[in-house]
């Protein structure tokens, strides 16, 4: 597989993919589609090099060139007697022990000049150098290297960018948002509903010197309570039923023709109308004095009210923030 290509993440992939032409599903993995992908381009490499969007993948490098000797030098022949031929290095004299002798005793500077070389090379045949700063640094660089792909080897083997990428794909999207503002909204409202009761103790540990540790778990006997029902009801059914509802019968989504080459915005249930309608039932029952013909209690409503944080005004900047989102990945599909 082309390393270029596994250096994208998966959103520059997809791009690609719809760049040339290549569809694919949104739930596959990272490595398995660049894999299709590489095969795709390779095997339509004829009419897909040209587009600049894959420039970068069909890119090639010139073939290397033979130099030319920069020294000058021809080689010697017969028919060319202005050829300059290179002379052959002579070979070293060697100096006689008379004339060593002589030279010895006409300067003893000259003497100690030749024979310090040949000693300091042998002793230095038997003494450990210190590695030059060069020599460091490329160690440190084949260490730096040796780390990084054992450290990759060992991600692709967890899984655990592939498990990043796909949770990144499933919270980036405005249904992601609205249901985590639901599970923010229903595990702040549990504290009404089921709270939590000492069941035991863990005794001090002298040996850990630790103290007495109190154990909380909620309270499983509110289930038959009719507290849990009805506020549990209420609250679904204005936050989250009412809203369904009409946003899956006044649904835009499934009528709305997207631009050329952008791909088609349709959910079974409009984000959008959903959010809106949130947002009306909490200003009328949460923040007003709407009680649904009578069918709501006002006890109800302000234990509602007390529990989930911010009250009316928190329930209603969840509402915000999911019309924001929606919006702005209608623009985005544009």
């Amino acid at each position: 597989m082309s390393a270029w290509l596994r250096r994208q993440n998966k959103g520059e992939l997809q791009h690609l993919a719809d760049e040339s032409g290549f569809s694919v599903p949104d739930a596959m993995r990272k490595n398995d589609l660049a894999d299709a992908l590489d095969k795709h381009l390779q095997g339509n490499a004829s009419h897909l090099s040209s587009k600049p969007s894959l420039s970068d993948y069909y890119g090639r490098s010139s073939s290397p060139v033979k130099k030319e000797p920069s020294n000058g030098l021809k080689t010697a022949s017969a028919d060319d007697p202005d050829t300059k031929v290179a002379k052959k290095p002579g070979r070293r004299k060697t100096i006689k022990e008379e004339d060593l002798d002589s030279a010895g005793e006409s300067s003893p500077s000259s003497a100690l000049a030749t024979r310090t070389p040949r000693a300091v090379q042998r002793i230095a045949e038997h003494v450990p150098l210190p590695a030059s700063p060069a020599q460091i640094t490329d160690a440190i660089d084949r260490q730096s290297v040796a780390f990084q792909a054992s450290v990759s080897a060992f991600v692709d083997w967890t899984g655990f960018a592939d498990t990043v990428e796909s949770l990144r794909d499933g919270l980036s999207s405005v249904d992601a948002v609205g249901t985590l503002i639901a599970l923010f909204e229903g595990l702040a409202l549990s504290r009404t509903t089921m709270p939590w009761k000492h069941a035991f103790s863990l005794p001090p540990n002298e040996v850990l010197r630790t103290p007495k540790i109190p154990i909380y778990l909620p309270d499983l006997f509110q289930l038959v309570t009719p507290h849990f029902w009805y506020t549990s009801i209420v609250w679904g059914s204005s936050t989250l039923l009412a809203p369904l509802l009409f946003a899956y019968f006044f649904n835009f989504t499934l009528k709305a023709s997207p631009a050329q080459g952008a791909k088609r915005l349709e959910y079974r249930v409009d984000p959008l109308v959903f959010h809106l309608t949130k947002l009306v039932v909490t200003m009328t029952v949460y923040w007003g004095s709407s009680r649904a013909f009578g069918t709501i209690s006002d006890d109800v409503i302000k234990d509602i009210n007390e529990h989930i944080l911010g009250g009316p005004a928190g329930m209603m900047t969840g509402a915000f923030i999911g019309i924001l989102t929606s919006i702005y990945e209608a623009i985005l599909r544009k």
